[in-house]
């Protein structure tokens, strides 16, 4: 229910079918939203029993198992009529490629890994509130060998035509990893890991590596 000293605060409309989580995420997000001059508001997933409106700047669902179960269509297309406009986007601890491309095409804003350093998951959503769009790179590598290869038409977010090994470097970037944990990781040099850096800085068109984190949760409108 509404309370009367937050009736002209906005909101985030969180969204989750497991009350122990969905408590437990509203206590994590809090000090996030209240940064950003909201209030969280949990929700299961009969949403429409909780009385709010055109307070909703941002639509957080939890949990992709809604996506694969097939539940999210209805789900989805529920929360547009009631909230037209407002960007919607998946936290989760699936990474899959085709459950990434579902979420895709029933027109969520963002897709977060839960494998994703927090300060870094929560510029994500602090950039979907803005009215970006932010997805995962690729899916991961199974293979060493393609490592160098230039990504092709067909493969997933490849907007930006980076190498492989430029894609496994972002992932570092965006997890808030420094040049020489990303280096140790991948076993190459931190020389290498500067100049694939300074490379991608200049595809992207940006200055600095925050930038480079948050641009590259961005899906093209094209794509």
């Amino acid at each position: 229910m509404r309370n009367a000293s937050c009736e002209q605060a906005e909101a985030v409309l969180l969204i989750d079918d497991m009350a122990f989580r969905r408590a437990g995420m509203t206590l994590f997000l809090a000090p996030w939203a209240e940064s950003e001059g909201l209030m969280i508001v949990p929700a299961g997933l009969d949403f429409a029993s909780t009385e709010i409106t055109q307070r909703v700047r941002l639509i957080l669902l939890i949990n992709s198992t809604l996506i694969e179960a097939g539940v999210a269509m209805d789900l989805i297309d529920g929360l547009k009529q009631a909230f037209p406009g407002t960007p919607i986007a998946v936290l989760t601890d699936t990474e899959n490629a085709d459950t990434v491309r579902m979420a895709c095409s029933l027109g969520v804003h963002g897709y977060i890994p839960t494998n994703l350093e927090p300060s870094v998951a929560l510029k994500a959503l602090s950039f979907v509130l803005a009215g970006g769009q932010c997805f995962p790179p690729r899916p991961p590598l199974d293979e060493q060998a393609e490592h160098d290869r230039p990504a092709t038409a067909g493969e997933f977010n490849n907007d930006w035509r980076l190498t492989l090994r430029q894609q496994e470097i972002l992932e570092g970037l965006q997890q808030g990893h420094p040049n020489k944990v990303i280096a140790r990781n991948l076993n190459i040099t931190e020389a290498t890991v500067k100049l694939h850096v300074r490379h991608i800085m200049r595809k992207l068109g940006v200055n600095n590596r925050t930038q480079v984190a948050l641009t590259t949760f961005a899906r093209a409108e094209s794509a």
